[in-house]
């Protein structure tokens, strides 16, 4: 399913170069949203590997995020998830395709292992490229996977800003993607490479492609997040 073309040309006129702010959350707040967490009765524990909650929302991150972003709406869509394995390469629109969606922003608010990682041990990846249509993930070539919360991807024709002409090198794919196959990274390049900071905000389209790198790599064992999903008024 894709958006009508006047949604999708609202929101390439809302699109930007993603962002980190660091110290967006102070360790006060890092601790509350963290007990909400812990304390949600609504878990969803995914077969795909992640544990997820509906965000509860907090009147002073919201404001946060509108002081950040500017007018939009936050989306119940909204979610915390710990995760013991890496993201695979997806995007985060909403199912709803009414909704215009915005920015996501990414809270990195834990994770498990050495006290300290040094910079981009823990990495957040965004490619240049961009899906306009329902939720999905991105399998270049495979068949079958499954993927029971986003729509697979076998075939990248419909994927905006596909560079065919230059490739990931297999070298940068075993250092930061080997829970990627090459093949599903044919056509994309690297716009933002982030580090994982607790306490800090990754802002990015919610339509841009993106993945974690194999954070088992530097010895973390999970990574504990919220991300706020944004759409625009």
């Amino acid at each position: 399913m894709k958006r009508s073309l006047e949604q999708v040309e609202k929101i390439r006129l809302h699109q930007n170069a993603p962002f980190q702010v660091d110290d967006f959350l102070s360790p006060s707040e890092i601790q509350k949203i963290k007990s909400d967490f812990d304390q949600s009765e609504i878990k969803e524990f995914k077969s795909t590997g992640p544990v997820c909650a509906p965000y509860i929302p907090h009147p002073n991150l919201d404001q946060k995020i509108h002081s950040l972003l500017g007018p939009c709406q936050i989306l119940s869509t909204s979610l915390y998830f710990s995760t013991t394995v890496p993201h695979v390469l997806h995007m985060d629109a909403p199912q709803d395709l009414s909704v215009a969606p915005f920015k996501a922003v990414l809270l990195p608010l834990h994770f498990e292992g050495p006290a300290s990682c040094p910079q981009f041990d823990l990495s957040f990846f965004t490619f240049h490229q961009r899906w306009f249509g329902e939720p999905a993930k991105f399998f270049k070539g495979e068949q079958d996977v499954y993927s029971p919360h986003n729509r697979p991807i076998y075939s990248y024709e419909d994927v905006e800003g596909l560079v065919l002409d230059q490739t990931i090198s297999e070298e940068f794919r075993l250092r930061w993607f080997p829970h990627l196959k090459s093949t599903w990274l044919e056509g994309l390049s690297i716009d933002h490479q982030f580090d994982w900071k607790v306490g800090s905000a990754i802002v990015f389209d919610s339509v841009q492609i993106h993945c974690s790198s194999d954070f088992r790599k530097a010895g973390v064992n999970s990574k504990l997040g919220l991300t706020v999903f944004t759409g625009l008024l």
